[in-house]
């Protein structure tokens, strides 16, 4: 007999308080625990894979993760990518065109009055002559936060599989609608000047 799928068993109480009582059996209460246990490790693992710096500031909070594939990407100035096929299964393969620059937008998703810091991105640049520049992000048409000068490349897997994380300091109410933009920029050197965007996210605070 069962309760809430709970197995259990009655026990006799003494005297005239003698009743039958439900109590849950110890490998129940052991089964509980583990699956608790098991849910926290993965929630934690989620952390991790976006960035080992968030796990401490971010444990005691109510927050999710929220990612966009690479192929919804939105390129700006599609007269300076040189390959048309640029929206793959796997993501965004630009091919851009030596000395210029171009934007990437992305829009992602998040809940009205959400608290943004952190976002990310995972990419791979196909040489060292093709890097980010800068970061943009918005609040619907309201500019708030551009990132330092920066020339990121990353030739090997490094943000294949985890997020290069974007902090932009201190926490954003986003009242309107989240975008990220991202400014890439190809040298001159006769090299590849492809980069590859898998995805792009945030991990926001929604208490």
């Amino acid at each position: 007999m069962g309760i809430g799928g709970d197995k259990i068993r009655y026990v006799s109480g003494f005297g005239d308080q003698a009743m039958n009582e439900p109590i849950i059996l110890k490998e129940e209460c052991i089964m509980k625990k583990f699956i608790n246990i098991i849910a926290a490790t993965m929630a934690l693992f989620l952390v991790l894979m976006f960035s080992p710096i968030l796990a401490e500031s971010v444990s005691a909070r109510n927050w999710e993760i929220v990612t966009v594939h690479g192929h919804s990407g939105h390129v700006e100035y599609m007269d300076r990518v040189q390959n048309a096929d640029i929206y793959k299964g796997w993501g965004l393969n630009i091919d851009q065109k030596p000395g210029l620059f171009n934007w990437i937008h992305f829009s992602i998703p998040v809940p009205y009055g959400a608290k943004v810091r952190y976002l990310g991105i995972q990419f791979k640049t196909l040489s060292g002559d093709i890097m980010i520049a800068d970061f943009h992000v918005y609040n619907g048409g309201i500019f708030i936060y551009d990132s330092p000068p920066m020339n990121l490349t990353s030739t090997d897997n490094t943000y294949r599989g985890n997020f290069y994380v974007i902090d932009m300091g201190v926490e954003h109410a986003i009242n309107s609608a989240l975008s990220l933009c991202i400014n890439i920029g190809a040298g001159v050197e006769a090299m590849n000047h492809a980069i590859q965007i898998f995805a792009a996210g945030t991990l926001y605070f929604n208490e």
